[in-house]
């Protein structure tokens, strides 16, 4: 179990990292909105805490999607304002804000994806405007270095404190933005703003795949059990996220 947690996620990121060398920025942070670490974290707090502790912490990453995306949303404005360590030093200061804001709230698993389904929206609605021009900028190696590190610490974090966490926390925490901060990051720092924005926009709209699939797995692994649910929850969410790849792949050649 511990060489899984040492390798997986590691080899998730990278592959990510690689698609956006091969198809641009774009669609690097469509794959970044998959829940290429969240859904690991759960998978090993099923094997460690058990079924239960499992299904109630997807219901809860369900919650900590509105904060990731809120970090997201948060950068893409303030980057064309300040530069990239301030932005990044408020983003994150507002995503716990949200964060502790949202595991205080008790609504029923339907609540919360229809909140954070309403919130997603409106911020990828009022996400910066870019115009139509094309911007690709490969992911480095630091880059992907550094991803591939901070994902390794936040899975390795999550899991060990899970138990004194408690589902909520660990829920909330397993979507903590390691993928958007270190994209933001150096888009910013390396590129410009409107590179950060147009990956953060990105990643957001791939946030609606993470969503449905933590509501998937939450409603059915009291039924099918957490590996079937899982399963279910994997397929789904990558025939929504591949739609909407070419959607947006439409919507770029259409303004061409």
């Amino acid at each position: 179990m511990t060489l899984l947690k040492l390798f997986l996620v590691p080899l998730f990121i990278a592959l990510v990292a690689v698609s956006g060398r091969v198809w641009g920025a774009g669609v690097a942070g469509l794959l970044s909105g998959l829940p290429i670490i969240a859904a690991p974290i759960l998978w090993f707090i099923y094997w460690e805490q058990g079924q239960d502790f499992a299904s109630a912490t997807a219901a809860a990453t369900v919650s900590g999607i509105i904060a990731l995306s809120t970090f997201c949303f948060s950068y893409a404005w303030l980057c064309g304002r300040y530069q990239w360590s301030l932005a990044l030093l408020f983003s994150i200061t507002v995503y716990f804000a949200v964060a502790f804001f949202v595991g205080q709230l008790s609504l029923p698993l339907v609540g919360s994806v229809c909140v954070a389904l309403c919130v997603l929206l409106l911020q990828i609605i009022f996400s910066p405007r870019l115009g139509q021009q094309q911007l690709v900028a490969a992911a480095s190696t630091s880059e992907i270095l550094c991803r591939m590190v901070f994902a390794l610490l936040l899975v390795v974090s999550v899991t060990h404190f899970a138990a004194w966490l408690g589902p909520t926390y660990s829920g909330i925490f397993a979507a903590f933005p390691i993928a958007g901060s270190t994209i933001a990051l150096f888009s910013h720092r390396n590129h410009s703003a409107a590179h950060a924005i147009r990956s953060l926009k990105s990643m957001m709209q791939g946030l609606l795949s993470m969503l449905v699939f933590f509501y998937i797995v939450a409603i059915a692994t009291s039924s099918f059990g957490f590996s079937t649910a899982l399963l279910l929850a994997a397929l789904t969410a990558l025939v929504l996220q591949f739609g909407i790849i070419l959607y947006a792949k439409s919507l770029s050649v259409g303004k061409r």
